[in-house]
């Protein structure tokens, strides 16, 4: 889960209530993964190899109009389940498993070869390899700032963006993340996730199934005080408890399916996001390349209760984050935590359907 910035306070933004969407149960099993095989750097080597990218691809082919969900950490193209379902009647829709997920490959080394540029690289290969000229980004977690990224970098194919975290411009000096956990405790996680990369990987796949449902909680059943908070490990606030599945964000088939992926090569290959190295790289590369500001529309949906991200409009003010994305629209859905897409489906669906059918795609 993206935490990298929890401010007090509810959000100023407009408030849709939440609901459960009613349709025929997300089965994850029942869709076909297809793959891209995409040049990636080995900066290690300096070397290019392929990797390939799992995706999910669905709807009509011959749609006009392309919707590509981009998941975050921990996650897999599932948590765009209700999505996928609702939108692929008319939507093309593409749902990759980001590189380090899943079956998707990744080159290197985890502390340098995970950049939002490498990540945008591998999302607009996907895209040529499915021959989409024109998609709309849609992203929750670290997902919506992929999606911010990939607007930025590939202007003429990503009309729109959207996601449920606010923007995180590349302005001014970095500032490492221990930096900012000395205001914001809450993401001391990520200074364990880059300073003990290899205990944390350790630790997670001890228990993939725990370590999954410990960050999958809902509004009425949120983690321990103290989640999140710590520098030296991530489960430790849970103690000895059992750690129940959280129904109102996953079934226990998704939940299945999910921990399958994530077995495949557990927590080594994805810790990239939370990287020191990657984070410098890719914010000297923003600098260079055209600065942060996304031009196309952009709409935020903000969850009503997440835990991480209380006031996302104080946020966004703190990140001086709204001059970036001059062309923005935010909305709170809710009763949601922080994976609005499952536990507020069809509010969020409504908020994005609503946007979408003023995006254009010409």
């Amino acid at each position: 889960m993206l935490a990298s910035f929890a401010l007090a306070a509810l959000s100023a933004a407009s408030l849709v209530a939440g609901a459960t969407l009613k349709t025929t149960p997300f089965d994850p099993y029942a869709y076909k993964l297809s793959k891209a095989s995409c040049a990636a750097l080995d900066r290690t080597s300096g070397t290019t190899k392929k990797i390939d990218i799992e995706y999910v691809s669905v709807g009509p082919v011959n749609a006009n109009k392309t919707l590509l969900f981009v998941h975050g950490w921990p996650s897999i193209w599932t948590v765009w389940g209700p999505q996928v379902q609702e939108f692929s009647k008319e939507y093309r829709v593409i749902a990759p498993n980001l590189r380090g997920f899943g079956g998707s490959g990744f080159p290197g080394k985890v502390k340098d070869d995970g950049t939002f540029f490498d990540i945008a690289a591998d999302l607009n290969c996907v895209l040529e390899k499915e021959k989409v000229s024109k998609a709309t980004c849609v992203g929750i977690d670290w997902g919506s700032q992929m999606c911010m990224e990939t607007a930025r970098f590939y202007p003429d194919k990503i009309v729109g963006a959207s996601g449920t975290i606010p923007y995180q411009p590349a302005v001014g000096e970095y500032t490492p993340v221990w930096t900012v956990a000395q205001i914001l405790p809450s993401i001391g996680y990520q200074v364990y996730f880059t300073n003990y990369t290899d205990k944390a990987v350790a630790e997670l796949n001890t228990d993939i199934r725990r370590s999954l449902r410990s960050t999958y909680r809902g509004a009425t059943n949120p983690p321990p005080e103290g989640f999140l908070v710590s520098q030296t490990d991530y489960l430790g606030a849970w103690g000895s408890d059992p750690i129940e599945r959280t129904d109102a964000v996953m079934s226990q088939r998704e939940e299945d399916y999910m921990v399958e992926k994530f077995k495949i090569q557990g927590f080594k290959s994805n810790l990239y996001l939370y990287q020191n190295e990657n984070r410098v790289l890719s914010h000297e590369y923003t600098k260079a390349h055209g600065g942060p500001t996304v031009n196309q529309p952009v709409l935020f949906v903000a969850p009503d209760t997440d835990p991480v991200i209380p006031d996302f409009d104080a946020v966004m003010k703190f990140l001086d984050a709204y001059q970036y994305v001059p062309n923005y629209k935010t909305v709170t859905v809710g009763p949601s935590a922080h994976w609005v897409t499952l536990e507020a489906a069809q509010s969020y669906n409504n908020v994005l359907r609503e946007w979408l059918d003023n995006v254009v795609y010409a």
